[in-house]
């Protein structure tokens, strides 16, 4: 029979055959290792492994190892964010600890993860001044831009305005430490 490619996993029915064969006293395993195509080494650690976990099927492979964020903490992540969007990172770890204190610490940059796997995305918050949307202040926005489509485009004005020189290379928003 011709060998099997490399890394090719062993099916569930070889293996099955595997151990059949060092079960039954008359035929030797290794053979039948070798008539199926299945390296004398992998025979040997299916036994050994069917021998001391009693399994034969393939352990499973990959997949998440060791999280420490589990579903309960990514309910608790959403219920804060529902409650208020503007918080960091920081703030939302801390009311996490606060609301789960028996759970594991983590770090503020695994909460962005989270966040990030849940499919939220970081937006900057500005505050917006109540003047702002007053009445008398949206209608003066209104009057400014009826005149400006009035008569300073047809007049052609320039407004000149004072700014520093290196105005596009200062930074705009703070920084986190």
């Amino acid at each position: 029979m011709a060998a099997r490619p490399r890394r090719q996993r062993v099916s569930l029915e070889n293996r099955e055959c595997l151990i059949r064969a060092f079960n039954d006293p008359a035929q030797d395993y290794l053979s039948v290792a070798d008539t199926i195509g299945v390296n004398r080494s992998t025979a040997r650690g299916i036994v050994r492994r069917h021998l001391q976990e009693g399994q034969i099927a393939e352990r499973p492979r990959g997949g998440p190892n060791h999280r420490k964020v589990d579903d309960e903490m990514k309910q608790c992540i959403e219920e804060i964010l529902n409650e208020n969007p503007a918080l960091t990172l920081d703030g939302i770890n801390r009311l996490l600890q606060e609301r789960l204190p028996d759970k594991p610490r983590i770090h503020s940059r695994t909460v962005g993860k989270v966040l990030n796997g849940m499919l939220y995305t970081f937006k900057l918050v500005r505050r917006c001044p109540a003047e702002r949307n007053r009445p008398d202040v949206i209608q003066n926005r209104h009057d400014y831009a009826a005149w400006f489509l009035g008569e300073a485009i047809q007049r052609q004005i320039v407004f000149i305005d004072e700014c520093g020189f290196n105005v596009w290379t200062a930074r705009s928003q703070g920084r986190a430490l």
